[in-house]
């Protein structure tokens, strides 16, 4: 009787032990991105979810700089294995933020896990020039000076 009780027991601490967390890989389809000050970046992120079991309460942002910067954020609430879906994330390019190459991240989260995808976003320098003629004098066209 004890053996057939140890022999159960020990099958099902295996079978719960095979069991894995979910697992999500991110996918985005470009690492680079690039806009001017006022600009709006749109950046589909693929979520694949690569684990054997359901992945809920998914949460898919951009983590970057402040300054400059505004990010939108997106939420899947279940995703099956082998399962994916898109989610479009946007980054609103301020109108003060410095010219520059900075380094962001797409970041999925399943409750305690992150998983990251590093990408680039490049902001353009506007020029911007006012051109302002001061005359002291009149002339008419055609007449000597």
């Amino acid at each position: 009787m004890n053996k057939w009780f140890i022999i159960l027991v020990l099958i099902f601490s295996i079978a719960h032990l095979a069991q894995a967390q979910p697992l999500i890989v991110i996918d985005v389809p470009q690492e680079y991105f690039e806009g001017k000050p006022g600009d709006i970046i749109k950046i589909p992120v693929t979520v694949r979810n690569v684990g054997n079991e359901t992945a809920y309460n998914i949460t898919v942002y951009i983590v970057g700089p402040v300054r400059g910067f505004q990010y939108t954020m997106g939420a899947i609430s279940m995703l099956e294995p082998d399962q994916n879906t898109t989610v479009d994330l946007a980054i609103y390019l301020k109108d003060d933020v410095n010219a520059g190459t900075y380094d962001l991240k797409v970041v999925g989260r399943v409750g305690a896990l992150l998983f990251e995808k590093p990408i680039k976003v490049r902001v353009l320098t506007v020029i911007d020039y006012k051109l302002d003629v001061q005359v002291e004098d009149r002339y008419i066209y055609g007449s000597d000076v």
